[in-house]
């Protein structure tokens, strides 16, 4: 399983691809290319980092240019009027942290 541990959300432009377009919802022009980074981190938790210019809100909490959060399931994200909804799935990140350590594991063995 190829699991992606970040995100970008923001604008596509000739120059810049992002992960999930917002240009295809609302005030397009408003969005900053790149606008916020979601990750996974290697416990498996999630944060959200602004990249853009414009604030993000997460549960109405705005987030300003640089600044993260942590984001948990069913967590309201906010940006320029849109709403997103984020939720983790548990089995999934449960999957993919015991493959790392697998991985980990085979690894020491070797040495």
């Amino acid at each position: 399983m190829n699991l992606m541990l970040q995100v970008i959300l923001g604008r596509s432009t000739e120059d810049i691809d992002v992960d999930i377009d917002l240009s295809k919802e609302g005030r397009a022009n408003k969005i900053s290319r790149r606008q916020a980074l979601i990750k996974m981190e290697a416990d498996g938790s999630f944060f959200l980092r602004n990249l853009g210019k414009s604030p993000v809100s997460v549960n109405g909490i705005a987030i300003a240019t640089g600044q993260l959060l942590i984001l948990s399931s069913s967590c309201l994200i906010e940006i320029r009027g849109m709403s997103f909804v984020f939720e983790v799935n548990e089995r999934n990140v449960r999957q993919h942290l015991e493959n790392v350590a697998q991985k980990k594991e085979r690894k020491d063995e070797r040495i």
